[in-house]
């Protein structure tokens, strides 16, 4: 099975052309250059990288495309908390060649003049994934898209906190989604325990790839069941018919085979610890060495637990 999903990526070994003017802020890699004359202007499509592959520069510049060809004016992100963040203070900016302008999530309504564009800007709006569970956080992205309308995307970062096909804030996803007309995840680790984890990611970007819009038929299809009462999960089949399914829809790419990433550059640098810093290491410290030098005995328990609280002072 993994070997099958590994492989999705020889499918594009293909480029498609792609008319723009567009250029990024970055140069892009082989990698994220080929995604984009794929799936530039598709409504929907994943993107099934590997940490460090540049999933977020990926997406800025399919974003870039589609403002270009006037036919995109707000991007809502939705990612992990602190994640939600960086989108607009590091990615956005640093990517993005254009006009724009960002509105985080910061517990309140949106109002009218922070989410509709102004003159030829790109609207970002970025929230953090758990806030889709309150009313506040639904009714916000669901302004947000309603005020750019069919001119508007939506972006599920680290999409595997959505494969809980029961949890609210999945379902908030798939209702907030629908009122996007462009829709994007992306994920290192779109099935991590069973095929089932992929169900609910699909089934956000278009129900028509997987063809089922309910978990108990796509289960029933692709999932071999046992345990107790025949409700646990024991095997999977037809992994090949599914994984051919979301090809198409979907770019798959490691580390190894992203043969343009330049090697990982390793910096030491050391720091001082500052006077309160030092004392609250020096009273663990001589208290551990205390128990040592008085002739008793330090189980390993106690030992492992003051070194810890060493390495949280630090």
């Amino acid at each position: 099975q993994q070997e099958v999903f590994e492989n999705l990526a020889t499918q594009h070994s293909g480029r498609v052309a792609i008319q723009t003017e567009y250029q990024p802020r970055v140069a892009l890699f082989a990698h994220q250059q080929r995604a984009l004359e794929i799936s530039a202007h598709r409504e929907s499509y994943a993107l099934l990288w590997e940490m460090g592959l540049g999933k977020s520069a990926g997406l800025v510049a399919n974003s870039g495309v589609l403002w270009s060809a006037g036919k995109l004016t707000g991007v809502l992100v939705v990612a992990p908390k602190g994640v939600h963040s960086q989108w607009l203070s590091e990615q956005v900016p640093t990517h993005f060649n254009g006009p724009f302008r960002c509105v985080v999530w910061k517990k309140k309504e949106l109002e009218k003049k922070e989410i509709s564009q102004q003159k030829d800007e790109l609207v970002w709006f970025s929230i953090n994934i758990d806030a889709l569970r309150t009313d506040k956080g639904r009714k916000a992205c669901e302004d947000f898209l309603a005020a750019h309308k069919n001119a508007s995307m939506m972006i599920v970062d680290e999409s595997h906190n959505i494969k809980d096909y029961s949890a609210q804030r999945t379902k908030a996803a798939f209702a907030i989604g629908k009122l996007a007309r462009y829709r994007r995840i992306a994920t290192g680790t779109p099935i991590a325990k069973n095929i089932v984890d992929a169900w609910s990611q699909f089934g956000f970007l278009d129900p028509n790839i997987l063809g089922h819009r309910y978990m108990t038929s796509f289960r029933a299809r692709y999932c071999i069941m046992g345990g107790w009462e025949g409700r646990q999960i024991i095997g999977q089949k037809n992994v090949e018919e599914f994984y051919q399914l979301i090809a198409p829809h979907s770019f798959r790419m490691t580390k190894e085979e992203a043969l343009d990433l330049p090697p990982k550059i390793y910096i030491t640098k050391e720091y001082e610890m500052g006077d309160e810093t030092r004392k609250h290491y020096k009273a663990i410290k001589d208290t551990l060495l205390t128990a040592l030098d008085d002739g008793s005995l330090l189980d390993a328990k106690n030992g492992a637990v003051a070194m810890g609280r060493l390495q949280q002072v630090i």
